[in-house]
């Protein structure tokens, strides 16, 4: 199988100066990632978490539009660092290996392909930062793991970039009795003790005994809280100060309009049928939120030590999760990893000079985004190996930005004027295989591709039913942006697999599929950028349309609406996945994209059986006599205006005798 053919981005622009700080060197950073940490189901509400609204909602910038690609703890967490969609760095799962030994994910994916060579912390090092880890690494990762070399079983091994590392070492998953490592060490167990607790003292201890005005710094803090708990403690403990919290308020799960809805195409195994559903779903929610009142306090007391020791004012801090997290969406099992909004939004704030105070932003960010940003604030260079972009909160990120999207889309001709103020990514891929050990009929068969768009183009009837959940200016679920929709188009695994398209603007909460409805050459396009996603690498994933129109011409969706460009799109073939893997395997995920370039003069189309299972194993068909297509002038763009599947979670564990 040939490897899928994608332009060469034009060279990243050079990196714009970081902002001035009053010391005038380089900013710090500072990032707390929770574990399955909820978006929409409240839990980030100021009733929860309220230093979290004084120092960051009302002190910074609120991305309401944020996602995670891969909703799934390990693969998440290494796109955020990485900058790298999962199909890129392949960490695919969150555990070391397969039932056949073979690795797909977890810390042993992440160290055989040395993954630490070239992300965030190595970058950052270089360039004169201090980097400091605290909390959760990967999973899967222990001191005396079999593939380590014999140097880093005697010494420790510490990855790449990273100068402090005081790590989980051992029940990782529990919130007490945690055992650490620190800088590859075995360190020490803290009987009793609150994870969170822990983790904080460790944070607070480095910021008044290492971190200086001096130096840069980059800091990462990664309780696991409000993740299960997976040892006899309960499946969400609160520390002891926290289990009453709460007590009479009568807190409740969300009941959105896809609470408890069953779908009649949702796989076997992915429901519960017991009758106590509701009543469980409040428990695991109350048990969440005071969970994560120990987090909370936490990130007010990191911010009053930033300030305390003259730091704050210099650093950029981002608070955000791995994944988000769904509790009673159509009556599945507690989880992620799917691609329902409750499972791929996680929360996103930023603070930090420049950040605007008090805003909320609905552009559609990305996890891969957050180290584009990171190297763009420090003034150094967003490497072409990377998926992401700087997300577009201040002066400098919006310069850099716009630089870095327009060398994603080459053009003959200059772009239309004020074309800055409406070029923006408006596409995102989601994708997931059966990142988990679970392999029941319903896990094995998680594994899908699909495109969240959000464009200024209604491209369905807005639904009018008043049960939908829908408010006026809404572009998805809780994003005020007059004049934006979101869609999302899904495409599942196996033969005649099940494809979903939603309009997340009228029905935000997924609850009917609208693929009957749709026009097929508005169905062919949604596919034809989907499967330019699929494969791409690097700076090619910014934007599917330089694959899709390499003479130019089209820089977003609404662009390809032109009549002129429904013979080109229909031409591509449909995506497909032909089997349930828990594995990227490129053979495996058909697109036009591994055969041939879409718009090219050369162009055309495959026979329509070229995509036959066993079409990857040999040659691909020899082309027809080519023809040329000459598209119209595009339309002139017009500016914008100023979840039926899921994994479940494991069985909770049995309380202790």
């Amino acid at each position: 199988m040939q490897s899928p053919r994608f332009p060469t981005p034009s060279p990243s622009p050079p990196p714009a100066p970081s902002p001035t700080s009053p010391s005038g060197k380089p900013p710090n950073f500072v990032i707390l990632i929770t574990d399955d940490q909820d978006d929409i189901l409240n839990s980030t509400h100021p009733h929860f978490m309220p230093e979290l609204d004084v120092n960051m909602r009302q002190k910074g910038t609120q991305l309401s539009n944020f996602l995670v690609s891969t909703g799934l703890c390990c693969p998440a967490r290494t796109s955020l660092m990485t900058g790298k969609l999962v199909h890129c760095h392949n960490v695919t799962a969150n555990h070391n290996t397969d039932s056949k030994d073979r690795t797909i994910g977890g810390f042993q994916k992440f160290y055989e392909e040395g993954l630490d060579q070239a992300w965030l912390p190595t970058l950052l090092q270089a360039a004169g930062y201090d980097t400091y880890w605290v909390g959760k690494f990967l999973n899967g990762y222990k001191e005396d793991l079999d593939f380590l070399s014999a140097e880093e079983k005697q010494n420790g091994y510490m990855p790449r970039g990273v100068k402090h590392f005081d790590i989980i070492s051992a029940r990782l998953f529990a919130l007490y009795n945690n055992c650490w490592s620190l800088n590859g060490k075995a360190g020490q167990c803290f009987k009793g003790q609150y994870q969170t607790d822990i983790i904080r003292n460790k944070t607070l201890d480095l910021i008044s005994s290492q971190l200086t005005p001096d130096k840069p710094f980059f800091l990462y803090i990664a309780p696991t809280a409000p993740h299960m708990d997976r040892s006899s403690d309960g499946p969400f403990p609160a520390a002891v100060r926290h289990r009453h919290l709460y007590d009479g308020e009568n807190i409740q799960a969300p009941r959105g309009p896809n609470f408890g809805l069953l779908k009649p195409d949702m796989p076997k195994g992915a429901v519960r049928d017991d009758t106590n559903y509701a009543a469980e779903m409040d428990a695991d929610f109350l048990g969440r939120v005071r969970m994560l009142k120990s987090v909370d306090e936490m990130l007010g007391d990191i911010v009053e030590a930033l300030r305390a020791n003259n730091l704050l004012d210099e650093t950029y801090i981002i608070y955000t999760s791995d994944n988000g997290y769904h509790l009673g969406a159509f009556r599945l099992r507690p989880g992620k990893n799917c691609p329902i909004e409750e499972d791929v939004r996680v929360p996103l704030f930023i603070r930090g000079l420049g950040v605007p105070q008090s805003a909320v932003l609905p552009y559609q960010g990305n996890m891969i985004d957050i180290a584009p940003t990171l190297l763009t604030l420090a003034g150094l260079p967003v490497p072409d190996s990377m998926s992401g972009l700087p997300l577009p909160v201040t002066p400098t990120l919006v310069q850099i930005y716009d630089g870095l999207l327009r060398g994603a889309s080459p053009q003959p001709q200059p772009y239309p004027s004020g074309s800055a103020e409406w070029l923006r990514r408006d596409t995102n891929i989601l994708e997931a295989w059966n990142g988990e050990e679970d392999e029941d009929e319903f896990d094995l068969t998680l594994h899908f591709k699909g495109l969240r768009l959000c464009t200024d183009t209604r491209l369905l009837p807005p639904l009018t039913s008043g049960d939908l959940g829908s408010q006026p200016d809404w572009a998805a679920r809780f994003v005020q942006a007059p004049g934006m929709y979101c869609y999302k188009y899904m495409v599942w695994c196996g033969p005649g697999a099940l494809r979903e398209l939603y309009d997340l603007a009228s029905d935000p909460y997924e609850t009917l599929n609208r693929l009957s409805e749709v026009p097929q050459r508005l169905l062919d396009r949604l596919d034809g950028v989907l499967s330019a996603l699929v494969h791409c690498s690097g700076a090619a994933c910014r934007s599917p349309y330089a694959l899709l129109h390499p003479e130019g011409g089209v820089l977003n969706f609404s662009m390809t609406l032109d009549p002129a460009y429904d013979a080109l799109y229909r031409s591509l073939p449909k995506l497909r996945l032909l089997e349930c893997m828990g594995i990227y395997r490129i053979s495996n995920e058909l697109t036009w994209t591994l055969y041939q370039s879409a718009a090219s003069a050369e162009f055309s189309p495959w026979p329509p059986m070229a995509f036959l299972p066993d079409a990857p194993g040999r040659p691909p068909p020899a082309p027809r006599a080519p023809r040329s297509v000459t598209p119209r002038p595009p339309p002139t763009p017009r500016p914008p205006p100023r979840r039926e599947r899921g994994r479940g979670q494991k069985k909770r564990p049995s309380p202790a005798p």
